[in-house]
Formats: C-alpha cells, sequence, structure tokens
C-alpha cells in the first residue's frame, strides 16, 4: 500500500510540473500550486484505483480532527513563534471522519519559500501520530521563477519530493 501512495503522489507532482510550468515561471502563491497537485491526485485516484480508494476524498487545507480543529501539541514547542498547535496541511488524501482511512498528507513549498523544517516537522508529526495515522506523509518542494517550458521532455528538475512513511502498524 505505501508503495501504492507513494506512486500517487509521484505521478501527481509529475502532472503539475509537466501541465503547469507557467505557475513555476510565474512564482504564484504556493496554495494555486496545492491545489493543481490536488486535482491531479483527486483524477488519479479517480482514473487508476479500481476502487481501491472508494470512499477516499482530496482536501485542501483541511482542518478537522472529528469535531475538533486538529492539532500537534509538539509543534507549539520547537516553534513557538508559530504561535499555536492548530494546523491546516495543505493537501490530503482520507475519508473524512475516520481515521482508519487517513493515506496520504501534503506539505508543499516553494524554493524561495520559508518553514520547510516546520514543514517536515508537521508531516513526520501526523505519520508518527495514532491519533491522526496518516500512512505517507509527502513534502514537496517546487523550484520557481525560471522557465521550465517542456520541463519533462527536457528532464529539467523543477521539484525535489521527500516521503515520511508512518512508523505505526495497522
Amino acid at each position: 500500500m505505501i508503495e501504492r501512495l507513494k506512486n500517487l503522489a509521484a505521478d501527481s507532482v509529475e502532472l503539475v510540473s509537466c501541465k503547469d510550468s507557467k505557475l513555476f515561471e510565474l512564482a504564484v502563491k504556493e496554495e494555486t500550486i496545492s491545489h493543481r497537485l490536488a486535482f491531479y491526485l483527486e483524477n488519479l485516484i479517480i482514473d487508476l484505483s479500481n476502487g481501491e480508494f472508494d470512499g477516499s476524498v482530496v482536501d485542501c487545507e483541511y482542518n478537522r480532527h472529528g469535531d475538533e480543529e486538529k492539532r500537534l501539541f509538539e509543534i507549539i514547542d520547537k516553534y513557538p513563534k508559530k504561535k499555536t498547535d492548530i494546523i491546516r496541511p495543505d493537501i490530503v488524501l482520507h475519508n473524512r471522519g475516520n481515521n482508519q482511512k487517513n493515506l496520504i498528507i501534503f506539505e508543499v513549498k516553494k524554493n524561495n519559500g520559508r518553514y520547510k523544517e516546520y514543514a517536515k516537522d508537521k508531516l513526520k508529526a501526523y505519520v508518527d501520530s495514532s491519533s491522526y495515522n496518516y500512512k505517507l506523509g509527502v513534502y514537496v518542494e517546487f523550484f520557481v521563477g525560471q522557465k521550465y517550458r517542456m520541463c519533462c521532455n527536457k528532464g529539467k528538475i523543477v521539484y525535489k519530493i521527500e516521503f515520511f512513511e508512518s512508523k505505526i502498524s495497522g
């Protein structure tokens, strides 16, 4: 299952880099890039899953954990300037209201953005939390502000991706 999730995530990132290269030239906001990534992820799970992800949805900035806001108390200690333990992941693939079906959580950054280590620490905390039970954390950093036309055909590197796997069994 983890390899399948990694492939879905990587394929979605590749689609963004190939089909939406203008976004990187224009150096648009991370939320714009995240939206496109979520769009491709959602289409992939519909087109390729053969019912494997029935009931799963892709959400952006999803801040709920049941009826409560998502919180990571360990983050506030390490990053006191952030002033809150309330967290909104950029993208999630999950079943709303069912923590056993929390599959992928994404953080998306631009190479000229801030808080990269914070984003990675959030992902690690989510996948290591038995409360949230995400199977895979995906950190994606897109390189922006340069011309990336035809990036797929010329093999230009427009992103880097890191995976964080859950250590929780089940």
